[in-house]
């Protein structure tokens, strides 16, 4: 396997983890989460006697923290998934005299 395909794949895992890891319950007075490990989105519609939330019952904010630690996190998991597939998947040499 090649650099360019395990690179992929791992961005491909990253991706589907944080989605799986993500929270999407807006609709039902909750909020939005985005992140893995760490959530660096939120979303909220719900009660406007909440604090943090603005007049209309909608407050959003970004974690950019947050964000800079699972691009790390996702580099580092990209980076080890690469150097295990790339090892593991290494085309072996044939013999040339047979």
């Amino acid at each position: 396997m090649n650099k360019i395909k395990a690179t992929l794949l791992g961005v491909l895992i990253w991706v589907i983890i944080t989605i799986i890891y993500s929270s999407f319950d807006a609709n039902n007075n909750q909020h939005h989460s985005i992140g893995f490990p760490f959530p660096f989105y939120n979303y909220f519609a719900g009660n406007p006697g909440n604090s943090d939330v603005v007049a209309g019952g909608v407050a959003f904010s970004i974690d950019f923290i947050s964000l800079i630690l699972d691009l790390f996190f996702a580099a580092v998991f990209i980076f080890l998934l690469n150097l295990i597939l790339v090892r593991l998947f290494k085309p072996s040499k044939t013999n040339s005299i047979l």
